[in-house]
């Protein structure tokens, strides 16, 4: 199965330097390390692909719904458990390619400011992705925890070479 990822220019706005961009990315990069797609899919479909092969149902119906599930790639929401498992492979990629982590840690401290406190109790129980607070301090006490506070930020580069977006 071919996964495809795009990297938007709001994204590329929205980060100060490198390292919050290498944090975004490897934060996505551990959603497909962790299969989160595939399992969910497989949740949602497998059983429903594997009664109609068994039955026999016709090739236009069985591609019919391999259609659907590819289509529901683009929107799939992950779940709590499987945003703070992309959060560690986050630190873990961002420290080994040699950026700093706390990039993801600015990113996110971003997002919180965005939210302005906005978000109700009720909100925050449904919702698929753990507290921004939450992950915030996760992700601290990972680096702290880990050592692995450091590593390079090069904002003045990734001002430089996305000036032409920001205008």
């Amino acid at each position: 199965m071919l996964f495809r990822s795009y990297v938007y220019t709001g994204l590329l706005i929205a980060a100060d330097d490198e390292a919050e961009l290498a944090g975004v990315l490897a934060h996505e990069i551990g959603h497909i390390v962790g299969r989160h797609s595939a399992n969910q899919l497989a949740s949602q479909y497998g059983i429903q692909v594997l009664t109609s092969i068994a039955l026999g149902q016709e090739a236009d119906a069985a591609a019919g719904q391999i259609a659907n599930i590819a289509s529901q790639l683009g929107s799939a929401r992950f779940s709590r458990d499987d945003e703070r498992q992309a959060d560690r492979y986050g630190v873990r990629y961002t420290t080994a390619s040699g950026y700093d982590p706390a990039g993801l840690l600015s990113f996110f401290e971003k997002l919180k400011a965005a939210e302005g406190g906005r978000r109700s109790s009720v909100e925050k129980l449904l919702s698929s992705h753990p507290a921004t607070d939450d992950r915030i301090q996760t992700i601290q006490a990972l680096i702290e925890r880990n050592g692995t506070s450091g590593g390079e930020r090069n904002r003045e580069r990734f001002m430089r070479e996305t000036a032409p977006l920001r205008r």
